[in-house]
């Protein structure tokens, strides 16, 4: 059974095989979530609690 988890975190080279897909997050149906620029997301976490997971800076 899989936990679906919202995940707003940025494109970096760090970050890119999690976002791909080429590194599963175990036990987890993961719906990665691009924001443009991302400090957008971080005010939608903040003031909305809109996804399960954000970066933050």
């Amino acid at each position: 059974m899989s936990v679906k988890l919202t995940i707003a975190v940025a494109e970096y080279p760090h970050t890119a095989a999690v976002r791909s897909g080429e590194i599963p997050i175990e036990g987890v149906d993961a719906e990665i979530i691009t924001v443009q620029p991302q400090i957008g997301a971080f005010r939608r976490m903040v003031r909305d609690l809109e996804f399960d997971v954000c970066e933050l800076a």
